[in-house]
């Protein structure tokens, strides 16, 4: 249950990527860093839901990051 929630949250952050990088994608990117770190302090306390929910977070923020940073690497690095 803990190592597939991460995967799981990945699926979900990869589903919404494309519409919240439409509100910007550096503003995205940082946001959900912030996301993340809150995500990884989470998982540090010994609660199975707990880690599992950080564990959801940070694959959230792990699919998100899969849509923004191919596209922010395509309008940054020339051809």
């Amino acid at each position: 249950m803990i190592g597939s929630s991460a995967v799981f949250g990945a699926a979900i952050g990869s589903i919404l990527g494309g519409k919240l990088i439409q509100y910007g994608r550096r503003r995205m990117m940082l946001l959900f860093n912030f996301i993340a770190i809150v995500a990884v302090l989470m998982t540090l306390f010994l609660n199975v839901y707990s880690i599992c929910f950080g564990r959801i977070l940070f694959g959230i923020c792990g699919g998100i990051f899969g849509v923004a940073l191919p596209r922010m690497i395509e309008e940054t690095v020339p051809a």
